[in-house]
């Protein structure tokens, strides 16, 4: 089951269901039908979450099932050198981050950090579920590998 969200770029959804190759149901946010969201956080046995999105993580973890985080960082490339952060939204956040009182700072990171330390979740790809099998763990890199290829290509 896959959803993504109203903040979500064009295309992102449509790469993503590109790589998918078993049946699914992708509910697209806004498409006029039913937000089944609620249902899909009775349902689901385990969560796969981007790390950026405070709420979804919050909603995922209080269900207590296995959460994984999804790092869309973008790795070793200075924050400064990526036209996506020059849209509004990143660019007020990295200034208010910055320059704003300590008290009103919005860190997505001290959440995530809470949620490991607290055992709630584990990042993706980073012993995320302990499974007997090694291919579980094969296909799990390769699966955020491909994720992480497809947000940077969009």
């Amino acid at each position: 089951m896959i959803t993504n969200s109203p903040r979500t770029p064009e295309g992102v959804t449509d790469a993503l269901l590109e790589q998918v190759s078993v049946p699914h149901y992708c509910h697209r946010f806004g498409e006029g039908e039913d937000n089944p969201y609620v249902g899909l956080l009775a349902l689901a046995s385990l969560f796969v979450v981007t790390g950026e999105s405070m709420s979804m993580l919050a909603e995922a973890s209080s269900t207590n099932k296995p959460l994984l985080i999804f790092d869309m960082g973008d790795g070793d490339v200075t924050w400064w050198r990526l036209r996506h952060n020059y849209r509004y939204k990143p660019l007020s956040h990295r200034l208010a981050m910055r320059f704003g009182p300590r008290r009103m700072r919005r860190d997505v990171a001290r959440i995530q950090q809470s949620l490991i330390d607290s055992q709630r979740a584990n990042w993706l790809g980073e012993n995320a579920l302990a499974r007997p099998a090694a291919t579980k763990d094969t296909e799990l890199a390769d699966t955020a590998a491909r994720v992480r290829q497809l947000l940077r290509s969009s």
